[in-house]
């Protein structure tokens, strides 16, 4: 991206991985005013990341998709396997023996569909929006752009 059009201003800001940074800088910094679908994930495959918003997160993090994996202190992490992508704050830990590790994730689909869609619409409304990545390769940028660029035509 040439300094000239970084410097520009926005409406908008949002993160799209590939880690927790972005969104929590973001947010440090005063210029995450909402929650979108990639704040809070482990996505560290961007070739993933752009076949995701091209099908409109059809199969993103989708229940049949999903492996636990091993409980951190506070929470079970659970791979997409999918998409690679990873949750590590979403689903709690067990409350009780036996009990399925994504039992929680009911109410994670209800907020990951409210911020999906919220990203969909600011995508769509025509304002500036500025996405922010980190670890994004040089031959992953461009068909990322045009990913963006696809979702945010008029």
């Amino acid at each position: 991206m040439r300094w000239s059009t970084a410097s520009r201003s926005y409406d908008v800001v949002i993160s799209l991985g590939s880690n927790c940074q972005p969104a929590y800088q973001l947010r440090r910094l005063k210029l995450r005013l909402a929650t979108y679908p990639f704040d809070w994930f482990y996505f560290s495959n961007t070739a993933e990341v752009t076949k995701v918003l091209q099908t409109e997160f059809a199969e993103f993090m989708r229940l049949e998709n999903l492996e636990p994996g091993r409980p951190s202190r506070v929470t079970t992490l659970v791979r997409d396997s999918r998409t690679t992508c990873w949750s590590y704050h979403d689903f709690p830990l067990p409350t009780e023996p036996g009990q399925d590790p994504l039992y929680g994730y009911p109410e994670f689909r209800a907020k990951l569909d409210r911020r999906i869609d919220r990203f969909l619409r600011t995508a769509r409304s025509g304002r500036r929006i500025l996405f922010i990545r980190n670890l994004v390769r040089r031959e992953e940028a461009l068909p990322l752009k045009q990913a963006l660029d696809a979702l945010t035509a008029p």
